[in-house]
């Protein structure tokens, strides 16, 4: 029913922007811990919170994308890019 796939899609949507919202607001207190740590050991601690959002995030990208993968099972991004995810935040570098 056409109906039906449009308020499924604007839940998806509403769902999704609420999301992105917090990836934003989890990014931004990312900076001001790594800002006001005393040294790299602090930041290190963050890495593996930084691969997690970062997952998540590309994960949130491509229900964006495709909202009807939700209904499909689990929505999943391949281990390669997990990887790259996790070695990203492994050396520094923002993953999300």
């Amino acid at each position: 029913d056409a109906a039906a796939r449009e308020k499924f899609r604007g839940l998806v949507a509403f769902e999704a922007a609420r999301a992105v919202e917090f990836f934003r607001a989890a990014r931004a207190a990312h900076r001001r811990i790594a800002a006001g740590s005393n040294g790299r050991r602090d930041t290190r601690r963050l890495r593996a919170a930084e691969a997690m959002g970062g997952i998540y995030s590309r994960i949130l990208k491509r229900i964006i994308r495709r909202p009807a993968s939700v209904l499909g099972g689990k929505t999943r991004v391949s281990k390669i890019a997990r990887l790259g995810v996790a070695f990203r935040a492994w050396i520094g570098r923002p993953p999300f």
